[in-house]
C-alpha cells in the first residue's frame, strides 16, 4: 500500500469511528460514503475496524487458549473466519449500487448476531483488589468480599466509609473501581454489561464497547451509556453527577428522558429540576480574594462578614499557586477537588505570605476537610521548609478519585505568595499541577472570559 492510500485509510478509520459514535456531521457523513464507494482500500481499513469493534479478536484469543488447555478444536475459530470472508466480500467485490453505510450496519447486526450466538462475552468480572471490609450478597447470603473472586449476575456489594474495590472484566481491558460508600448491584453480563449504582463513587476505565451492546450504569436518577472511555461517575439520591476524561458518554435523567452527550473533559449532572447539559470541566482551581481585609492572621479572612459568600472578585489557577507580589491587605482561598493520577502515600507542603493554612478531605465532600498543614508567619515563594508545620504527615490517596482540597492565605502588607505542593508516589517534590485539579461544582459556571487578574494598586 503506498503512502496516499495508507493516508487515505486511517482518515476513513477516524471517520467510521466518528460514525459509530454518532458525532459525524451529514456533510462528513457524505464524505464518507463516497469513500466507502470509490476506494477499495478504505473499504478494506473500515472492515478491520469492523471486526475490532465487535472484540473478534479478543473472542480468539480466548478460544484459542481454551483450545490449548483441551486439545480440541476451536469452534470460535471457525466464527471468526467467515466474517473475514464476508467483510472482504461486502466491501469489496459487491456491486457499487450498494448504500455503503447502511451496508455496514447490516454487517455490524450479523456479526453482532455471530457474538451472541456463540455465547461468548467479556467474560465475568473479577475482583482485583479489596481495601476495607466489603458486604458481599448472593442468594440472599451475606458474606465479606475478597480478591481474585469472580463476581455473578444479581451480586450485591455494599461499601462503608472507606472501603473500595477494583473490578477486571477478564477478556477486555475494562477496570471499574468503587468507593465512596458505593452499593452496587451486577445486572447483566452476557447481554451487554449492566451496573446498578445505587449510591457512592464509580471510577471506570472501559475498552472499546459493541454499539449493539454498550456498558450500562443505572443509578437512582439516570442512565449512562458507554461505548469505552474513562469517566467518573458519583451517584446520590438527589442527584447523579458525570465527569469524562476521555470519549464520549451518553447521559440520560430517567424522569423524563432528557439526555446529553458529555465528551472529553466535560461533566454533567442529572437532577431533578435542573437543566441536563454538558458543561467543561475547568483544570485548575477557583481562586477568589476578599480585598481590604486587615490583619497577617488567616482568622482575619475567616472573621471577615463577607467571607466565604461576597468575594471581591474571582478566577481560576492553572496550577495550585497564586500570583507572587499582588496586592496588600487582601485574603484569599484557593478551592476545588484534587484527582490524583497514581494511588499511594502523598506528603503536602505549603508556602504563603504572610499566613496559610491547607485543608484536605478524605473524600469530595468539603464538610469532611480538616487541616493538614499551615504557617503562622510569612516565607519566601518556594520555601517549603521554615516551619515544621508547612509539611503534611503523609496521606494515603486513591488514584483517580476526588478530594476536595482547599487553601487560605492572608496577606496584610509588603510582598506576598501561595503556593502549595506534593510529593507525588516515584516523584520530587513539585507544585501540584493543573491537570490534577478541578473547580468546586458550584464555580463550574463561571467562565474563562472572566476579567483576568489585575493588579488593584
Amino acid at each position: 500500500m503506498n503512502t496516499d492510500h495508507a493516508n487515505s485509510s486511517e482518515e476513513t478509520q477516524a471517520l467510521m469511528l466518528r460514525y459509530l459514535d454518532g458525532d459525524l456531521s451529514n456533510e462528513e457523513i457524505d464524505t464518507l460514503n463516497q469513500r466507502l464507494k470509490d476506494d477499495l482500500y478504505s473499504r478494506r481499513a473500515v472492515a478491520c475496524l469492523l471486526i475490532q469493534e465487535l472484540h473478534l479478536v479478543e473472542i480468539g484469543q480466548a478460544a484459542k487458549a481454551s483450545a490449548l488447555a483441551s486439545d480440541q478444536p476451536s469452534t470460535v475459530r471457525q466464527v471468526v473466519r467467515w466474517p473475514h470472508w464476508a467483510v472482504r466480500w461486502l466491501l469489496g467485490e459487491c456491486p457499487s449500487r450498494i448504500a455503503w453505510l447502511g451496508g455496514l450496519a447490516v454487517l455490524t447486526t450479523v456479526l453482532g448476531l455471530v457474538v451472541s450466538n456463540a455465547r461468548f462475552s467479556a467474560g465475568s468480572p473479577r475482583l482485583l483488589e479489596v481495601r476495607g471490609v466489603v458486604t458481599h450478597e448472593r442468594d440472599h447470603r451475606k458474606s465479606h468480599l475478597s480478591a481474585e473472586e469472580e463476581l455473578k449476575v444479581g451480586d450485591e456489594l455494599t461499601f462503608p466509609p472507606g472501603a473500595s474495590a477494583t473490578i477486571r472484566y477478564r477478556l477486555e481491558a475494562t477496570t471499574i473501581r468503587l468507593a465512596d460508600s458505593a452499593q452496587f448491584r451486577l445486572e447483566s453480563v452476557r447481554k451487554g454489561k449492566i451496573i446498578l449504582l445505587h449510591r457512592g463513587l464509580l471510577i471506570g476505565v472501559v475498552s472499546r464497547q459493541p454499539r449493539y451492546t454498550p456498558l450500562k450504569i443505572v443509578t437512582p436518577l439516570a442512565e449512562a451509556t458507554v461505548l469505552g472511555t474513562e469517566f467518573a461517575l458519583s451517584s446520590r439520591s438527589d442527584a447523579t453527577r458525570l465527569e469524562v476524561l476521555s470519549g464520549t458518554v451518553r447521559l440520560k435523567r430517567t424522569s423524563d428522558g432528557a439526555s446529553t452527550d458529555v465528551k472529553k473533559e466535560q461533566f454533567a449532572v442529572a437532577a431533578d429540576g435542573v437543566e441536563l447539559v454538558s458543561k467543561s470541566s475547568h483544570r485548575g482551581l477557583l481562586w477568589e480574594y476578599w480585598l481590604g481585609v486587615r490583619g497577617p492572621s488567616v482568622t482575619d479572612l475567616a472573621s471577615d462578614p463577607r467571607f466565604p459568600a461576597e468575594p471581591s472578585g474571582k478566577d481560576y489557577l492553572s496550577r495550585f499557586e497564586t500570583p507572587t507580589n499582588w496586592a496588600d491587605n487582601y485574603g484569599a482561598r484557593a478551592r476545588g477537588y484534587l484527582r490524583p493520577a497514581v494511588a499511594g502515600t502523598y506528603t503536602f507542603w505549603i508556602a504563603g505570605d504572610d499566613a496559610a493554612e491547607l485543608w484536605l478531605s478524605p473524600d469530595e465532600n468539603p464538610e469532611n476537610k480538616v487541616k493538614i498543614c499551615w504557617t503562622e508567619t510569612w516565607t519566601r515563594p518556594g520555601e517549603w521548609d521554615k516551619h515544621p508545620q508547612q509539611k503534611s504527615a503523609p496521606v494515603v490517596l486513591e488514584a483517580g478519585r476526588r478530594y476536595y482540597v482547599e487553601a487560605r492565605h492572608q496577606e496584610a502588607g509588603g510582598g506576598d505568595c501561595l503556593a502549595v505542593a506534593w510529593k507525588a508516589p516515584g516523584r520530587e517534590r513539585e507544585i501540584i499541577p493543573g491537570g490534577c485539579l478541578t473547580p468546586p461544582d458550584d464555580a463550574q459556571h463561571l467562565a474563562r472570559s472572566e476579567p483576568q487578574l489585575f493588579n488593584p494598586h
